[in-house]
């Protein structure tokens, strides 16, 4: 990432509060009662997760 270039135009940086963010939602995502996942379904689920957010902020 060009960190200075975010910062000349008023973007956030702040990774690690998003990166928290990220981890919060996955883990609570993954593991909701009952659930089993696979590392391919799990992976899967983030992708399409991570698409439909993406296009909501898009």
């Amino acid at each position: 990432m060009t960190y200075d270039e975010y910062l000349a135009v008023g973007l956030p940086i702040a990774t690690g509060v998003i990166e928290g963010a990220c981890r919060h939602l996955v883990k609570d995502r993954l593991e909701r009662t009952g659930m089993r996942w696979s590392a391919s379904g799990a992976s899967g689920d983030a992708q399409s997760e991570m698409s439909e957010s993406i296009q909501r902020l898009g």
